[in-house]
């Protein structure tokens, strides 16, 4: 019994595959046939599937995605170096968020096409859950409305939030901001060159609890950088909104 609900859940767990330069007509994500879309790899990916892999020299992000609550997935692409970062472009408009999900980016170059007038403002965006940045290069981003986050991380089921910077590289970046809402932003590892950056954790209070948040940082490097850790708490009662 257990040999066999070990290779069951062998047999289903699979990777879906992403080549923007596919053009066949009915692909099926298999690496031999695989989507030409990261949102079309997303829309069909299912409990079974584990991760998104990336094939071909780059990956857009055209228009906001939205991974399923409970969804576990690792996105990166096709590569086993460990320094190699894929360029992956977010178009205006586009954003990939996720619900109660546990969600991991690995080894990618974030690219903003329009970086001085951004027209998504979440560009990550992340309501119960982890949300894991690992080996990620994100830079040359400014942001001239400060109402623009780079990671929007809120509570709003009974999964709490946190967001998780792992041995990622951050330069020249203007006016960015990581804002985590009842939950935890936890930063490992990380290089931090030319930061203009504003961490911001939330604490509201409400029915007598006190969600755990918080701001970790360990092991990281900065220099030339500006950060601007902001805690508050709001008192909400119930009637009054």
């Amino acid at each position: 019994m257990y040999f066999f609900l070990f290779l069951s859940i062998f047999i289903t767990a699979h990777s879906i595959y992403v080549n923007e330069n596919n053009n066949q007509t009915s692909p099926d994500g298999s690496r031999d046939n695989p989507y030409a879309t990261l949102e079309d790899a997303v829309s069909n990916f299912t409990p079974d599937d584990s991760e998104i892999i990336i094939l071909g020299d780059s990956v857009t992000l055209g228009s906001s995605i939205f991974l399923p609550p409970g969804t576990v997935c690792t996105i990166r692409p096709d590569t086993t170096e460990e320094t190699e970062y894929f360029p992956w472009y977010f178009a205006p408009g586009g954003a990939l968020a996720a619900d109660g999900s546990n969600l991991t980016i690995q080894n990618f170059r974030i690219i903003e096409l329009d970086k001085n007038r951004p027209d998504s403002t979440n560009p990550f965006q992340q309501t119960g859950g982890v949300l894991t940045l690992n080996k990620t290069w994100i830079s040359d981003i400014d942001y001239r409305q400060s109402f623009y986050y780079l990671i929007f991380g809120i509570q709003l089921s009974e999964t709490p939030v946190e967001i998780r910077l792992i041995d990622s590289h951050f330069e020249n970046l203007n006016n960015v901001q990581i804002y985590a809402i009842m939950g935890k932003v936890y930063v490992s590892g990380c290089y931090f060159d030319n930061i203009d950056m504003k961490f911001s954790a939330f604490i509201l209070l409400y029915q007598n609890t006190n969600p755990d948040t918080n701001l970790t940082v360990l092991n990281s490097t900065i220099v030339n950088s500006k950060f601007d850790y902001k805690e508050r708490r709001w008192q909400l009662f119930l009637g009054i909104y």
